[in-house]
């Protein structure tokens, strides 16, 4: 329910409706343990009451030791999860819509991966000036597909997130809440 400068197809896709420039987004997050996050995103408004974003985001360590029995390195490998998202918001009086449109990837090692396709849908309700309701339904129909080692395929599904939130806005002050379930 609350506009994220950069980040809107991130948090909610209807909000894409409501920039009025271009936006890029750029995040670098490292962690502990050689992981990270890497997000980019670049948005553009679709006068006269739209926006679109191309996004890529990017969770994973890189370098984790292999060892055998007596703890002797034998290699190294690297884990991922990522997502490349088109978003797409629009807006009708008081009600804004929108939608990501996602490919996923998930390696596991360089010799597994899987890949995969889904979607989000997200909304939001300007109830007056200063309050505002919002909602997002991530994950509908996503899954991984996978081959084993006979080469069948194996399907796995995401869990659907969905989320509701709203945003109060005073003087000096905004206050917001949200609540997930899966």
């Amino acid at each position: 329910s609350n506009f994220n400068n950069g980040f809107n197809a991130f948090s909610n896709p209807a909000m894409l409706s409501k920039i009025k420039i271009n936006e890029y987004a750029l995040s670098y997050f490292p962690m502990s343990l050689d992981r990270s996050i890497q997000v980019i995103s670049i948005s553009r408004p679709l006068p006269p009451a739209a926006g679109i974003s191309l996004s890529y985001f990017r969770v994973g360590t890189d370098d984790i030791k292999f060892t055998d029995d007596s703890n002797n390195i034998i290699g190294y490998g690297d884990h991922s999860e990522s997502y490349a998202m088109i978003s797409f918001g629009t807006n009708i009086n008081k009600l804004s819509i929108g939608i990501n449109l996602k490919a996923i990837f998930h390696n596991l090692t360089k010799d597994f991966s899987s890949s995969g396709i889904g979607f989000d849908i997200g909304g939001n309700y300007e109830i007056n000036n200063t309050l505002s309701f919002g909602f997002l339904c991530k994950d509908i129909n996503s899954k991984y597909l996978w081959n084993d080692i006979n080469n069948k395929v194996y399907e796995e599904d995401l869990p659907n997130i969905y989320s509701i939130g709203i945003t109060k806005k005073m003087n000096y002050l905004s206050i917001f809440t949200q609540y997930e379930s899966i």
